[in-house]
């Protein structure tokens, strides 16, 4: 099976460098504020002073960004298991189509994958925002494949400011995720920062809540952004969790031990707990030391009573919940994943598997409980009140806001 794979992908590959010559050219990494009309990008939306004296209603959603149809098709694992194989000739001219013409995509750095569902999606969070009752959007990353191409932000910008113009509704708060690329410092740092001005580490306080918006990618570093770990490691330190040795508090820390608010909320693109595709992501060789930052964090949150942490970078609906004791006292931390904003989504992972990476968190000393997951497109509505933060979490299927459905509803204390 290995080695007619391995033929078959080297003479598509040889197939499309010649379709690439002869159907146009490449994208090309470029500066949004060279070749995106200003008007898309240059927003000014920021709630009113009267807002911030109460409790809001947000929205809440992530991974947004469009896909490749090689990957999610030819390159697929699935795809080449024994019974597929079996059946190749059924299958065949699905491969041929996704290898090509999803390859000759790739090739051109243009993505060709999820537009149907992104565009749904976003037309029911418009619908949502139209109806008067949210006050603004949040965003838990991914919202371009990659951000050092002008042209990825331009169609992002063109979808949410004219097509559906949520971003001239309401503020647009964002989470940077790992394929904006905002650490890349040429194009990913200078395009995110154009769009997204000030959107890195960043608070919105409230009546009874604030939320602290904090930058993963100084945890994880897929591409290699950085210029050394070293360095990355050092950014850690100072905006996220100082250390022991440290003399100086962290941003995150100075935020967290300043916070008079009943509740705390982190978004953040990384789920700290997560039991999908990107569960092991801890303890991989992404970043420096990882297991070890991931349980800074918990600790961290641990120590100032964060309720809820909102992430992204799974590619579905997830609600975990983090057990834990302080001082005698039973706590815990609710860990919602919203995943399910256009990029397709991914299966399930079987409960056997599941069950094992819980047993291996709980050697780690962390008390998870899965509560409820979807492979499902949706966004989340999140409202808070002096009495705790009740989370809806709506279902897209046709992208009409009338035929919506509720697929989980919880409240946080």
């Amino acid at each position: 099976m290995s080695r007619h794979k391995s033929f078959t992908v080297k003479s598509l590959l040889i197939i499309q460098l010649f379709v690439v010559l002869f159907t146009g050219s490449c994208a090309k990494k470029g500066f949004v504020t060279e070749s995106v009309r200003p008007e898309l990008y240059d927003i000014k939306s920021e709630l009113p002073a009267s807002t911030h004296k109460r409790n809001p209603t947000f929205l809440v959603y992530g991974d947004h960004r469009p896909s490749w149809r090689v990957q999610e098709g030819f390159l697929d694992k699935r795809n080449w298991s024994r019974k597929r194989l079996f059946l190749f000739p059924v299958f065949l001219p699905v491969l041929l189509f996704n290898a090509i013409f999803g390859g000759t995509a790739y090739l051109r750095h243009v993505p060709d994958l999820g537009s149907e569902m992104r565009r749904k999606v976003l037309n029911q969070i418009y619908d949502e925002v139209r109806k008067g009752d949210i006050d603004f959007i949040a965003h838990t990353g991914d919202i371009v494949e990659n951000g050092t191409y002008h042209t990825q932000w331009e169609d992002f910008l063109i979808e949410a400011v004219v097509e559906k113009p949520v971003m001239k509704l309401v503020p647009y708060y964002p989470a940077p995720g790992n394929h904006e690329r905002h650490n890349e410092q040429v194009y990913g740092r200078h395009n995110y920062d154009t769009v997204f001005p000030n959107s890195r580490f960043y608070t919105k306080k409230f009546k009874d809540v604030i939320l602290i918006f904090l930058d993963s990618g100084l945890i994880f570093d897929p591409k290699g952004d950085f210029s050394s770990l070293t360095v990355q490691d050092s950014l850690y330190r100072k905006y996220l969790v100082s250390g022991p040795d440290s003399k100086k508090s962290s941003w995150l820390e100075e935020q967290l031990a300043s916070a008079q608010e009943k509740y705390k909320i982190i978004l953040i693109h990384h789920p700290l707990f997560s039991y999908g595709k990107h569960s092991r992501d801890w303890d991989e060789t992404l970043g420096m030391n990882l297991e070890q930052k991931r349980r800074e964090l918990t600790q961290l949150f641990m120590e100032y009573n964060v309720q809820l942490i909102i992430a992204g970078h799974e590619h579905y609906y997830e609600h975990n919940v983090l057990n834990y004791l302080k001082e005698g006292k039973n706590y815990n931390m609710h860990i919602l994943v919203t995943g399910g904003g256009g990029t397709p989504v991914r299966p399930l992972i079987s409960f056997s598997k599941v069950d094992k990476w819980l047993d291996m968190d709980m050697h780690y000393g962390y008390e998870v409980d899965m509560v409820n997951r979807a492979e499902e497109y949706h966004y989340c509505i999140v409202s808070v009140s002096e009495n705790g933060i009740n989370i809806e979490v709506i279902k897209v299927d046709d992208g009409e806001i009338e035929n919506k459905i509720i697929l989980d509803e919880f409240l946080v204390q």
